[in-house]
């Protein structure tokens, strides 16, 4: 043929391509091909004037030229065996240059269609592994660390502490572990403990020790025993051992008071949520899920995520026919 064209001796149809015999080179985008290869029809289908069972799989002339207008007067009627090859090749480098955005071995420019694709992946991955982290049934057992930082709360199973709420318990222990500091140098006399401090100067621990604890929630009744308890406490005389004894008791008990309301108005601390979970009244709340993407008509919502077709296998051709390109052609 004077185009270059032929078909070899085993029948394979080969188009000229030469460099020479073609001029007006224009740069494509790469993406925009691929984002028209996705909602580019293909179906299979048969030719009228041929067997109802001999069918081909590919796209019509009409849709493959409105998406690529390439073809010239016959692209709305016919398609090339030429095209098609280039269309699936700078498809295939867009697919790669996504692929290379997401591990590293392209930098992607600021804007471009890889870098929106690489920030959907890797943030379609920090969603999946944030709530993999925040399940129970992430599997996950011991975990090491030189220093473990808690952002707002502390944990086990469902009793959880915020760090006032820490200092609080620390500062009540502290209080608990020293309270009998008062009665170093003392003796037992009757079950009671006789301390070296005069009343006024318990009376002093007493108020510093209720000071010292920030106590939100009691109430007027529970301090009022308190106040009244101290006062009965004071009150008691102090002239013999016995007597000192007696009153030490009555101020201890006034103190163990002090602390039982500090422990009953000591909040209950809320549970520590997920980074992707919401505190609505005192209970973590997941957020709603993000929309299912729209897939087309060919693929297949799996896990969120539209996944491509299988593609079929490739016809059987009737002889003479040849398999070109997954399509049976006639022979020349």
């Amino acid at each position: 043929m004077g185009s270059g064209a032929y078909v070899t001796a085993g029948g394979v149809w080969t188009n000229s391509s030469d460099k020479n015999m073609k001029e007006n080179f224009t740069h494509i985008d790469p993406q925009t091909i691929l984002s028209k290869i996705q909602i580019l029809p293909v179906t299979q289908w048969n030719y009228k004037n041929e067997p109802v069972g001999t069918t081909h799989i590919g796209p019509v002339a009409q849709d493959f030229y409105a998406a690529f207008n390439v073809g010239g007067a016959n692209g709305e009627t016919s398609i090339s065996t030429i095209d098609p090859s280039g269309v699936a090749l700078i498809g295939i480098q867009a697919l790669n240059l996504n692929l290379g955005a997401i591990s590293g071995t392209i930098i992607a420019t600021a804007g471009s269609t890889q870098e929106s694709f690489m920030n959907s992946f890797f943030n379609n991955v920090y969603a999946k592994v944030t709530t993999w982290l925040a399940s129970a049934s992430n599997g996950i057992g011991d975990v090491f660390a030189g220093t473990f930082k808690a952002k707002d709360k502390l944990c086990i199973n469902n009793t959880c502490v915020t760090e006032s709420q820490l200092q609080t318990l620390l500062a009540n222990a502290n209080m608990n572990g020293g309270s009998g500091s008062g009665t170093s140098g003392g003796s037992s006399s009757g079950g009671a403990t006789v301390v070296e401090k005069t009343a006024g100067e318990l009376l002093i621990d007493a108020n510093a020790k209720l000071t010292a604890v920030v106590i939100e929630n009691y109430t007027m009744e529970s301090a009022a025993s308190f106040a009244a308890a101290k006062e009965e406490a004071l009150a008691l005389p102090e002239s013999t051992d016995i007597e000192k004894g007696a009153k030490t008791t009555a101020i201890n008990d006034a103190l163990s008071l002090l602390k039982l309301i500090i422990v009953e108005s000591t909040p209950q601390a809320d549970p520590i949520c997920a980074d992707t979970q919401t505190l609505v009244d005192h209970i973590c709340v997941d957020p709603t899920p993000p929309a299912d993407p729209t897939c087309t008509d060919t693929q297949t919502l799996v896990d969120h995520i539209c996944v491509d077709p299988t593609p079929p296998a490739d016809p059987t051709c009737t002889d003479p026919q040849i398999l070109e390109n997954h399509v049976c052609v006639n022979p020349i």
